[in-house]
């Protein structure tokens, strides 16, 4: 049996080499393992300092944002508590010159009306002056007419008195 003992001890000696060999390739395995994990968590890492540099730069850029829109915000506020108050005078002004624009126009009315109404006399006593002189021209245009037929009455009578006169004076001689 000794020769199984060497037989063995090959076979052991064998199996021990596998053994071996697969727990190298078993190392191998693991440190390639835990070298590409290695160069995952280093890149994960990288990764994660490089996020941690762009958080803070945009924790940076928030911040700058932040105040810049605290100062916009303050100025559109100043600017619309000047506008407000200038609003509020312009139309207090606004309201001011209606009623004054109001108060014009109504006696702007009343003279009107005032005037209306003494043009409205003086016209009805210029109509009444225009009757009397047309009532006076008829007078007198009836008069020259009566004038007239009176003085061709006359001129006729004093015609035929001539006539007479000269046709007695030619009976008496």
């Amino acid at each position: 049996m000794p020769p199984k003992k060497k037989e063995e001890k090959k076979k052991d000696a064998k199996e021990e080499t596998k053994n071996e060999v697969e727990e190298e390739r078993e190392l191998v395995e693991k440190e390639l393992v835990i070298g590409y994990l290695r160069s995952k968590l280093n890149r994960y890492q990288e990764h994660g300092d490089r996020l941690q540099v762009d958080v803070l730069k945009l924790t940076d850029d928030l911040e700058t944002q932040k105040l810049n829109l605290r100062d916009i915000n303050e100025f559109l506020t100043n600017e619309l508590k000047a506008r407000s108050l200038t609003t509020s005078a312009l139309e207090a002004k606004v309201a001011e010159l209606n009623n004054l624009l109001e108060e014009i126009r109504k006696s702007h009315e009343a003279a009107l009306a005032k005037l209306r109404g003494d043009k409205d006399k003086d016209i009805e006593r210029l109509e009444a002056i225009v009757r009397e002189h047309e009532r006076k021209a008829r007078i007198t245009q009836d008069f020259l007419d009566r004038k007239e037929a009176m003085e061709t009455e006359l001129q006729n009578l004093k015609d035929t008195l001539a006539r007479k006169t000269k046709d007695f004076e030619q009976q008496m001689t």
